[in-house]
């Protein structure tokens, strides 16, 4: 299972274009509930969260604050291909 991404700082409490405010907090929650579920189902989890926390998020982020850039994209991959290579060994 692979959690949730980061929102940008430059959005956390603000309303977006749909009437809807983003929290930062709301995501850790959210990870917190795939981390549990995904140890009770005995699957693989990826902590995608802290590994864009890690570094720069922002730069990581496209200007929506939420969606990953080409930056972005590339860390997922990085990521998603060290994990996979990990169970494949």
């Amino acid at each position: 299972m692979l959690n949730l991404l980061p929102i940008a700082d430059s959005i956390e409490g603000k309303v977006n274009q749909h009437d809807k405010l983003r929290f930062d907090q709301d995501i850790q929650t959210y990870n917190f509930s795939i981390k549990k579920l995904s140890h009770e189902m005995n699957c693989g989890y990826l902590d995608l969260y802290a590994s864009f926390t890690a570094h720069n998020k922002e730069q990581y982020l496209c200007s929506d604050g939420v969606h990953p850039n080409s930056k972005g994209h590339k860390l997922l991959y990085q990521k998603i291909k060290q994990k996979l290579s990990t169970l494949t060994s």
